[in-house]
């Protein structure tokens, strides 16, 4: 399963190497520059996007589900779940099925 923050490094990567081949290609950059810059812009922006993502959305109710899952068994059932996350609100099938596959990668 993949998780958000690869999804982003990933579509960021891709971004930059467009970017970079075309700098490579215009001549105002090395093959070797270009590859360095593609590594540092990935890892720092990477981080910033996840964290601002991480931030505006902790709150909300996927991210609480999400977390929640994480501290249950793999063979957690559907009780388990509402009463470990608190919410008297019957969960959708697709809150359900995060759930079950966060428990899974966790």
């Amino acid at each position: 399963m993949l998780d958000l923050p690869t999804v982003i490094t990933t579509l960021l990567r891709h971004l930059l190497g467009v970017v970079g081949a075309y700098l490579v290609g215009k001549g105002l950059l090395t093959d070797s520059q270009a590859t360095q810059i593609i590594g540092l812009g990935v890892a720092l922006a990477g981080q910033i996007i996840w964290s601002l993502i991480e931030k505006r959305f902790s709150e909300s109710k996927f991210f609480k589900l999400i977390n929640a899952a994480k501290e249950l068994p793999p063979d957690a059932t559907k009780s388990e779940m509402k009463a470990k996350f608190a919410d008297p609100a019957p969960l959708t099938k697709t809150e359900e099925a995060a759930i079950k596959e966060a428990v899974k990668a966790a």
